[in-house]
């Protein structure tokens, strides 16, 4: 059973884009829990997928969401996001090993991602980020590489347990059954920035 049953997802076949994966459900349904951390902000939904996130974030308040994803996601997105009367969120096609929001004309608050830390380009990409004032909210299924961050850098918000990714057949066999931990980033880290937008 999915977390986040008030959502719509087109979930049929066996592919990226259509699958709502365990650590995206948790992030959602912190999001649609906790509608403060994202309404009235604009959102950035690293690894979007199908969307999930992304659409929460729209159903909590959020003020403009960027779905972002290196595959060609697009009309994946754009259906879920239409199928839940979502307007606001706006996909775009970007590779962290090129991409920067504060040069690619993307202006954000708050960055969500959930089970991207099996890309490499990702640790460079999160620290390459000037949070300041901005903050992050990250879900883990510890699966499938390790956050590139300390104990001193992150604060754990709570963890999901027997999370089951949907359809079941996407998720390898060993963690089909799985808790996804989320945390923000530490103060460390996100002192590292000037606090502009």
């Amino acid at each position: 059973m999915t977390l986040i049953p008030e959502i719509i997802l087109d979930v049929s076949g066996n592919s990226l884009e259509r699958t709502s994966w365990a650590s995206g459900q948790a992030l959602a349904r912190y999001v649609l829990d906790h509608p403060d951390s994202v309404a009235g902000l604009n959102v950035i939904d690293f690894g979007t997928g199908g969307g999930q996130v992304a659409i929460a974030a729209s159903i909590a308040g959020a003020a403009h969401v960027y779905a972002l994803d290196i595959e060609p996601f697009g009309d994946a997105v754009q259906a879920n996001a239409a199928a839940n009367g979502v307007t606001n969120v706006e996909f775009r096609q970007v590779d962290a090993r090129y991409f920067h929001p504060d040069t690619d004309n993307i202006s954000w608050d708050i960055l969500l991602a959930a089970d991207v830390f099996y890309y490499r380009g990702v640790r460079r990409f999160l620290h390459s980020l000037d949070f300041g004032v901005r903050s992050a909210i990250i879900a883990d299924p510890g699966t499938r590489g390790a956050p590139p961050f300390t104990d001193r850098d992150t604060h754990p918000l709570r963890a999901y347990g027997n999370v089951k990714t949907i359809p079941a057949e996407m998720e390898e066999e060993d963690y089909k059954n799985t808790q996804v931990k989320l945390f923000n980033l530490g103060e460390r880290l996100r002192g590292k920035g000037k606090g502009s937008r």
